[in-house]
């Protein structure tokens, strides 16, 4: 089975806490277990960006990763070059699995599932709970329905 795991930061952008390392967890067990796994993600690493260095690599820790530059505005996690990413990483994949739900990275990843017909999950990790909705209302209602 092939999956690309979508997700707007990503190790080694340690910075955002739990997220990066889980998804590499994942990512790494599920290799064990005889999956074909990519990561696509962004350059994102708190209020700057991950060193030119640590964005050309391929893989993390054995996981192969697509990092995507962060564009305007860059605190929703928009990339401009990540529908040309899913095209090349993920078109023919089994499925992609969208890691969170509250940020431009994710909106555009499931539109592009939706226009390639490639079937997707999403993880919201907690922000589903009733405490995200009381930040920027409008905004997540207006993104629950594009999810």
């Amino acid at each position: 089975m092939r999956i690309v795991h979508v997700t707007p930061y990503f190790a080694p952008a340690f910075v955002y806490g739990g997220p990066p390392r889980s998804v590499l967890g994942l990512c790494r067990a599920l290799g064990r277990a005889g999956a074909d796994i990519e990561v696509v993600t962004t350059t994102a690493n708190g209020e700057g960006e991950l060193p030119a260095a640590a964005a050309a690599q391929t893989t993390f820790d054995d996981v192969a990763v697509t990092y995507v530059p962060r564009s305007f505005p860059r605190r929703y996690f928009r990339a401009a070059g990540l529908e040309e990413a899913l095209d090349r990483q993920a078109s023919g994949c089994d499925l992609v699995h969208l890691h969170g739900c509250w940020n431009a990275f994710g909106w555009a990843a499931a539109r592009w599932c939706r226009r390639a017909d490639v079937p997707y999950v999403v993880s919201p990790r907690g922000m589903l709970h009733p405490w995200s909705f009381r930040s920027g209302r409008i905004k997540k209602w207006a993104g629950y329905r594009v999810m």
